[in-house]
């Protein structure tokens, strides 16, 4: 497999200019496949095992395009832990839940100590959580790519993160957030643990509970 691998590399270098499409589909139909082969045997939900697979298809992917891989839901964000805000540049809250039945997400804008813009939403009551949260991380990119300099999102949910940097989710809101931010690097995505208190997430949460009060839905997911 390494020295598939190595080949891989050498045929897809910047002077061959070989094009993505081949790329993908050498993966799909070499790698892939051998890769799979057996599977049912050998293959044990192991740490080590899914860290050696994990290793083998980023490597592959490094030469495929970012289209191709958003086409095929590969792309992967990363997301880091904080629990200090740097108050110099855009901090953004979103949060999403339910209440009584109904669903909704918030979503605060601060720029020093100041809020510069909010946004609440009630969802059709279908809709679940985790949606709620992937579509209030969406709307925090929306809703600010007019906006210049650093801008940190910031939730509490470590699933919808934890989705962002999965190859494999099938959430059609997940696939569109990853092609919103991928390449912009003005973006940073941060969980935020409730249990610290921070007063702009708590301010966050606050609109969730104003958007489920609202009488009709005027944002519907489909499920």
């Amino acid at each position: 497999m390494i020295k598939i691998q190595s080949e891989i590399t050498r045929f897809c270098r910047a002077t061959w200019g070989v094009k993505s499409e081949i790329t993908k589909e050498i993966y799909l139909r070499v790698t892939e496949e051998l890769i799979l082969y057996g599977l049912k045997a050998w293959y044990k939900a192991t740490v080590y095992i899914n860290k050696k697979l994990l290793q083998i298809y980023r490597y592959s992917y490094l030469f495929v395009s970012f289209d191709i891989q958003c086409s095929m839901g590969k792309i992967m964000i990363d997301w880091y832990f904080k629990d200090q805000i740097e108050k110099d540049k855009y901090n953004v809250f979103t949060d999403g839940s339910k209440c009584n039945g109904r669903v909704g997400f918030g979503i605060v804008i601060y720029y020093e100590d100041r809020i510069q813009r909010e946004y609440f939403w009630r969802l059709n009551d279908e809709a679940t959580v985790f949606l709620a949260v992937s579509q209030g991380i969406k709307n925090a990119i929306m809703e600010t790519l007019d906006l210049q300099g650093e801008i940190n999102i910031y939730t509490d949910s470590r699933s919808g993160l934890q989705s962002l940097n999965s190859p494999w989710s099938q959430c059609e809101i997940i696939h569109e957030i990853k092609k919103w931010i991928q390449n912009k690097i003005k973006y940073r995505l941060y969980w935020i643990k409730v249990q610290i208190g921070v007063a702009e997430n708590e301010k966050a949460d606050s609109f969730v509970k104003t958007a489920t009060e609202k009488d009709e839905s005027i944002m519907v997911i489909s499920m």
